[in-house]
């Protein structure tokens, strides 16, 4: 949105506890299983662009990511999204 081109981001997707925090604040129990999910993105210069983390509840929710390549300078798209 901002204008600036990402160049790469790496996505971690793992399974972890809630924890005290987070379990307060997704209404959890704290040693309830959550899927994390942390997302950084760089500019073609290495800076970081875009960072954020995202906790859900395991239970509830299905995640897809698609890759599509397209454009004549074979540019790539991946695109995720949950369903609840």
């Amino acid at each position: 949105q901002a204008g600036l081109p990402v160049a790469a981001s790496n996505v971690t997707l793992r399974a972890q506890t809630a924890g005290t925090t987070i379990g307060k604040l997704l209404r959890v129990p704290a040693r309830a299983p959550l899927l994390f999910l942390q997302r950084i993105s760089t500019g073609p210069d290495g800076s970081a662009i875009e960072f954020g983390r995202m906790y859900f509840c395991s239970e509830s929710y299905e995640i897809v990511l698609s890759h599509h390549e397209t454009g004549m300078f074979g540019i790539q798209q991946v695109q995720a999204h949950a369903r609840v």
